[in-house]
């Protein structure tokens, strides 16, 4: 099992080019941009370096599934089956 996973920093709208010129800087080069959020690919260990060393950004959050949901009831068994 590869402890590989996606990493969502947040921030505030307008700010996330400031924050991905952070991440860059601290070697994240694969970096993808959103209204609000960008997302990039780490490690476990990057998790606790992130914390410490990223300023600008307000949270780290941990992408742990995907799905498109049009319905409660699918998004309550989405997130039931995650």
């Amino acid at each position: 099992m590869s402890d590989s996973l996606t990493l969502i920093a947040t921030t505030r709208m307008g700010l996330e080019k400031v924050v991905k010129l952070e991440l860059q800087s601290l070697g994240y080069e694969d970096v993808q941009v959103s209204n609000g959020r960008l997302e990039i690919a780490a490690t476990l260990a990057d998790i606790p370096y992130l914390n410490l060393w990223l300023r600008t950004a307000e949270r780290l959050l941990i992408k742990m599934g995907e799905f498109q949901a049009d319905t409660f009831e699918t998004l309550f068994d989405e997130c039931r089956a995650i």
